[in-house]
């Protein structure tokens, strides 16, 4: 069996090896272990058979499925271990720029049950019903799940619930290959520290959800519950679908920073909220303030509202028609008066803003990062201050590019980890116009 030597982890927390002068690619390895594999294979993922000199980052994994279910990817080290290994992905990613100020990557307060939703695959095994999440490196086979270290202990206990209703009902599963089947995804999203759990059952349109039965269940053990039907018959798979019933809870809500948001099925919103308290914090503290601000790619108003009484009026871009209504109604619920949301592309909307006096723009944008005419239209507007978070640093840095050589200066950086056990990585860069 060949043997191979672990260099470091790319972006995808893979172990990069060399193999007679190829780079190869192993799951769940730490830099400086040696281990064999069955056979190297150039072109996917390997596999350790075997590790001679294990790592003393390693720990002892506390999910049973991990090493098949792709929801965490990095449980096998030291939490202390996979913050280094971020902070020196920021570092090197950030290494052609003259920062004036890298702080120290900001670790999550829970590194378990630390997020507030999760979106789990219906499938079938052995002529039963299934639910969980993919296997890694698998599009089309699901983990059976019966528990999952990143959601709440309560969405836990929803799940098995849920899966025990509609093994009951002898709902079929929606097979990708065939395109024939009901079930589709179970999304569950629940509150921190507000009292609340929205499930969303997303289904093809071949049957009808009982879902009084669901929620029945569900009021019977917890105390502010919200049930949603959704159908989506395209061939898309994506946990999204149109609204057909709802009961219970319209909405469920969450605070951050003494503001309280609401949260409805499609809206986005940070999905480790006690750690995007302290990122918005951030934020807030280095918000320099003044007249006008923007906040692009705004949601449901998360950052336009946290910063609301540093500027004398807020802008809100959002393309998302849900998030839009969204904000306007939180903002009405904190009693901001000096925010505006304008529902539209950042890319169309941004424009209206040129020749306007913008003290500072704040981009939070999907990982794709942002588009070559939002950017033209940011220089044109000349703010003092852009403040950008990004969850992909990646693009982060091709961005960022275009700014400093237009005379900005990155005066701040920090990464955040908002998803621990995983390669993914948040950071946060203040821009100061020279």
């Amino acid at each position: 069996m060949p043997k191979l030597i672990i260099d470091r982890l790319d972006g995808n927390g893979l172990g990069v090896a060399r193999y007679k002068n190829r780079l190869v690619r192993v799951a769940y390895v730490i830099p400086g272990e040696e281990v064999y594999v069955k056979k190297v294979d150039k072109r996917r993922i390997n596999y350790p058979t075997r590790i001679l000199n294990e790592s003393s980052e390693r720990v002892t994994p506390l999910c049973p499925f991990f090493g098949l279910c792709g929801g965490c990817r990095l449980q096998h080290m030291k939490y202390s271990a996979q913050l280094k290994l971020k902070e020196e992905t920021i570092y090197r990613l950030f290494y052609e720029f003259d920062v004036e100020k890298f702080d120290k990557i900001l670790p999550s307060p829970k590194i378990f049950h630390y997020r507030n939703k999760m979106e789990f695959v219906f499938a079938e095994r052995f002529g039963d019903l299934i639910l969980g999440l993919r296997m890694f490196g698998s599009f089309k086979t699901i983990i059976d799940l019966s528990n999952c270290f990143l959601q709440k202990e309560e969405a836990n206990e929803a799940m098995l619930i849920i899966k025990r209703i509609l093994r009951k009902r002898m709902y079929k599963p929606y097979n990708l290959i065939t395109h024939k089947g009901f079930l589709r995804y179970l999304v569950i999203r629940t509150s921190f520290k507000e009292k609340g759990m929205l499930i969303n059952v997303v289904t093809t349109s071949e049957n009808i959800l009982n879902i009084e039965e669901i929620y029945e269940a569900l009021i019977s053990e917890f105390e502010s519950i919200s049930v949603y039907w959704s159908v989506n018959d395209t061939l898309s798979d994506v946990a999204y679908g149109d609204i057909k019933r709802n009961l219970g809870l319209e909405f469920i809500q969450e605070r951050i920073l003494n503001f309280r948001f609401r949260i409805y099925p499609y809206t986005f919103f940070q999905t480790n909220p006690l750690q995007a308290e302290r990122l918005y914090n951030i934020v807030r503290k280095k918000a320099n303030g003044g007249n006008t601000a923007l906040d692009v790619y705004s949601g449901i108003g998360t950052i336009g509202i946290i910063v609301s009484d540093k500027y004398d009026i807020v802008y809100g871009i959002e393309s998302m028609k849900e998030s839009i209504q969204s904000a306007w109604l939180t903002a009405k619920d904190n009693d901001i008066n000096n925010i505006n949301f304008i529902h539209g592309k950042a890319e169309d909307k941004l424009k209206e803003f040129v020749g306007k006096n913008v003290d500072t723009i704040i981009f939070d944008p999907p990982r794709a990062g942002l588009s070559k005419q939002v950017i033209k239209s940011a220089l044109e507007i000349k703010p003092n201050q852009i403040i950008y978070i990004s969850c992909n640093p990646r693009t982060q840095v091709r961005d960022l590019r275009y700014f400093v050589e237009k005379g900005y200066v990155i005066s701040y950086v920090r990464p955040v980890d908002m998803f621990p056990h995983t390669p993914h990585i948040e950071s946060i860069v203040v821009l100061e116009k020279k």
